[in-house]
């Protein structure tokens, strides 16, 4: 009798790690091959890859951000325009070109003297025609505004550079096309440089 209760707990023992042994093996195969997990799967897969495209075009914003602020910083505006071009003086001759270089704040740059200057002999007004009625012109890839009729120009070159100081030349005045480039309201903000034809 002790024999056959025996085998019998024996018998109920196999049966019952027999069926956690199954259930322990079946239960992650079902999971892995239940329709519902995988499509949660693959659908957190697509955010996953889809945050990270919009955090590298956000960097790629940021950086095409950054170089429009780089670029806009290098341009000037109405006034500066104005303050270092524009002269209603009828001749600049050495002393002139240093007076006016020094006096309007010209002459002195981040990286030290600046060394060109070009004045043009001009009323506001009839340089500023130059944005609205000007030819287009094209200075690598870039467009700028080409005057259409001559204006009197006078460089002022550096002739010397000190440390707290610096020293321009006058060179003789000539007509010349001015080329500028303007802001959206048709002020002129930059002078690109001037033409004989």
């Amino acid at each position: 009798m002790l024999q056959n209760s025996i085998s019998a707990e024996d018998a109920e023992a196999c049966v019952t790690l027999q069926t956690k042994a199954c259930q322990s093996i079946s239960s992650p195969i079902s999971k892995l091959n239940h329709p519902q997990q995988l499509e949660k799967n693959n659908v957190t897969s697509v955010v996953q890859l889809s945050n990270m495209a919009l955090k590298g075009m956000s960097l790629i914003c940021l950086l095409f951000i950054a170089m429009s602020v780089i670029s806009i910083s290098r341009a000037q505006n109405p006034l500066a325009f104005r303050r270092k071009h524009l002269t209603l003086l009828d001749t600049i001759d050495h002393n002139r070109c240093n007076s006016e270089m020094r006096n309007k704040r010209i002459a002195m740059t981040r990286d030290g003297c600046k060394k060109l200057n070009t004045f043009i002999h001009a009323r506001e007004e009839v340089i500023d025609a130059t944005c609205t009625m000007g030819k287009v012109h094209v200075i690598k890839g870039q467009e700028y505004k080409k005057s259409i009729h001559k204006f009197r120009v006078t460089n002022c070159r550096l002739s010397g550079e000190y440390p707290n100081d610096c020293e321009y030349m006058a060179e003789k005045s000539a007509w010349k096309y001015i080329v500028i480039s303007c802001d959206q309201n048709d002020r002129p903000v930059h002078f690109a440089g001037t033409l004989n034809w």
